[in-house]
């Protein structure tokens, strides 16, 4: 027995064994060749989205002060939109009197409706609806009574019609039976405004034809050009 403890403390203790020291250097070197494979990828890709990039955003030096060719529209002449559309002044015999827009080369007729269209009164006989306007006309839609009178003629360049310079009611001085010759003037209505010259004095301006009962801005724009005070 003694022997044997003898033999057993003479035998030395195994002690863990490493691995080689060349297969350790071997795995590094491994893992530092992958990094550098990977960071040298991902610097390449980055070089190469930058250099595209600059390269469409960057002209030439000799090309800075060159102007661009790119093709524009030709603006049209200020002249040119301007006499595409003309403006006229349509009074008398029609729903909405007062200042109409419309397209160059338009026609009466076509004021008319721009207006509202004729009224219920309105002689439309007494005027060529045909005619060509011109920017600037004044066209009076005469009513039936007045059809044979020169104020139901449409004049060109924007003056009045000749009723506006000659043979204007007045309505000062006026009876009753010129009155009701005026476009929605009637008996009732001739009444009121003798009743309010009377009362408040003469009329000054065409506005003041809107105090009389029964006359509103309808009426009123029928009577532009038509009276006198």
């Amino acid at each position: 027995m003694l022997n044997g403890m003898a033999k057993h403390l003479a035998e030395p203790e195994e002690t863990p064994t490493q691995p080689p020291l060349w297969r350790t250097k071997t795995a590094i070197s491994a893992v530092l060749m992958l990094v550098v494979s990977v960071l040298t990828v991902f610097a390449f890709r980055w070089l190469t989205a930058d250099q595209a990039a600059t390269s469409k955003t960057t002209l030439p030096v000799d090309q800075i002060d060159e102007p661009f060719d790119v093709a524009q529209p030709p603006k049209p002449a200020p002249d040119a939109v301007a006499d595409e559309h003309a403006v006229v002044h349509v009074a008398g015999e029609v729903q909405d009197p007062g200042i109409v827009e419309l397209e160059t080369g338009a026609r009466v007729i076509d004021a008319i409706e721009g207006a509202g269209g004729p009224t219920d009164q309105a002689q439309l006989d007494a005027l060529n609806l045909a005619a060509v306007i011109n920017d600037g006309d004044y066209i009076l839609v005469p009513d039936r009574q007045a059809a044979d009178t020169p104020s139901a003629q449409a004049q060109p360049g924007g003056t009045a019609p000749a009723s506006s310079q000659h043979g204007t009611v007045n309505l000062n001085t006026a009876d009753a039976a010129e009155l009701e010759t005026l476009p929605g003037i009637g008996p009732a209505t001739a009444a009121q405004i003798i009743a309010h010259r009377e009362q408040h004095g003469p009329f000054t301006q065409l506005m003041d034809i809107e105090a009389v009962s029964g006359i509103g801005p309808a009426t009123r724009e029928r009577l532009d050009g038509l009276v006198s005070w």
